[in-house]
């Protein structure tokens, strides 16, 4: 009997590691009017996400409290948020399908928690958001209910350009 099982566990566990190498999410294309969206917003908006509730409880919820916060998708950021000057270079960066990969799941980082919100209005008048993590390099870019979500492949340029908008957040620890 134990005979026959070793080599069904073999097969089970090699199918299973053939489908956690499979991409999780949805692909790029799927999201490229939503992107597009972004480079004929006449402006965007940048919100700072709370310290991480994970890594930093006890300063997540002092913050939280605080009167100038508000929720985006379940997440909280402060306000106000901060008109981006150079909309379109942000925009381009955002809406660029090399920022992007497709989500390859769970990330050992403490959960998706946006260090920064980008939201613009389209044309036709929606609210749309583009979520950004970079404890877990990953972006989610929602309109209503319908989420995208990816990896971050260009996380160090985004970064950057989202230097100038860290205002009130407190610094981080370092651990190493």
């Amino acid at each position: 009997m134990t005979s026959r099982i070793g080599p069904i566990l073999v097969v089970l566990l090699f199918n299973l590691a053939l489908q956690a190498k499979e991409p999780l999410g949805p692909a790029v294309s799927e999201s490229a009017a939503l992107r597009r969206s972004l480079l004929k917003s006449e402006s965007l908006a940048v919100f700072e996400g709370l310290p991480h509730p994970q890594w930093q409880p006890q300063v997540f919820a002092e913050e939280a409290e605080r009167d100038d916060t508000v929720t985006i998708q379940k997440f909280k950021f402060y306000k106000p948020d901060v008109k981006v000057q150079e909309p379109q270079s942000l925009g381009e960066l955002l809406a660029s399908s090399k920022t992007i990969g497709r989500w390859s799941g769970p990330k050992l980082c403490g959960g998706f928690h946006p260090d920064f919100a980008v939201q613009w209005t389209t044309q036709q008048g929606r609210k749309l958001s583009a979520l950004i993590c970079f404890g877990c390099y990953e972006i989610k870019f929602v309109d209503g209910d319908q989420v995208f979500h990816y990896d971050l492949r260009e996380a160090k340029t985004l970064k950057a350009a989202l230097a100038a908008y860290k205002k009130k957040r407190p610094p981080q620890p370092q651990f190493f």
